[in-house]
């Protein structure tokens, strides 16, 4: 009996942080506080809501295997690539670029940190 009760507990809490995740996405500026007394009063009727889901989907399936919707990209909005021209880089840019590689090939020639030693050998490539 204890053992089933604990079970039972244990389901009812990852079902009550199921349900927190999926409020928190529709009620965002609700505490956890809310959301935990929210489920408490009404579990039967978002149960149901997720009972009712799903029949849905099972019984209109064609809605479901349809592409997935395209989304509109507003990266780089304003811009055009017809506007886009090449320049030569100058002196100043050039530097610019060196300064920054130079750090991160000296981060990147001793990935393990200066701390780590290791042997070269002297392999020979054959052809």
């Amino acid at each position: 009996m204890i053992l089933c009760i604990l079970t039972f507990s244990r389901f009812i809490g990852k079902s009550v942080t199921m349900m927190l995740k999926r409020l928190r996405s529709w009620q965002p500026e609700a505490s956890e506080e809310q959301l935990s007394a929210f489920i408490q009063e009404h579990g039967m009727l978002l149960d149901l809501l997720d009972e009712s889901w799903q029949k849905f989907v099972k019984q209109r399936a064609e809605l479901f295997q349809a592409a997935p919707p395209v989304y509109e990209s507003h990266y780089a909005e304003g811009f055009s690539v017809d506007d886009l021209r090449h320049e030569p880089v100058t002196n100043a840019e050039l530097m610019a670029f060196l300064s920054a590689f130079d750090r991160e090939r000296t981060h990147n020639d001793r990935p393990f940190g200066d701390h780590v030693e290791y042997a070269e050998q002297d392999w020979e490539i054959e052809e």
